[in-house]
């Protein structure tokens, strides 16, 4: 995997596009298959396959249809708990606390 810790947002888009791409062909779906199966446009997706700015919808929608929605959850992984916090019996914290 790429590295996109210093990268844009044009870059990762276009990024996710590729691996769209590919995951698309690694399927054997023209465009118009896939859109069949998300719901989403052809010309959308021919948008997101070219880097352009897409809807976190359309988005879940092709991973929906491509049965990649498993791999929703490493996008942003679970933290584990503050060994401080769980000392002080805080189960989870419910909002950020200020720092001055």
């Amino acid at each position: 995997m790429k590295s996109l810790l210093l990268k844009n947002n044009e870059e990762i888009r276009s990024y996710l596009g590729e691996k769209i791409k590919r995951a698309r062909i690694d399927h054997e779906y023209t465009q118009v298959e896939l859109a069949l199966r998300s719901g989403v446009s052809v010309h959308s997706i021919s948008n997101i396959e070219n880097g352009k700015d897409f809807s976190v919808d359309n988005l879940i929608s092709i991973l929906r249809a491509l049965s990649y929605t498993d791999n929703l959850d490493l996008l942003i992984p679970d933290i584990a708990p503050n060994p401080y916090d769980l000392m002080k019996g805080i189960k989870e914290r419910k909002r950020a606390i200020r720092r001055e």
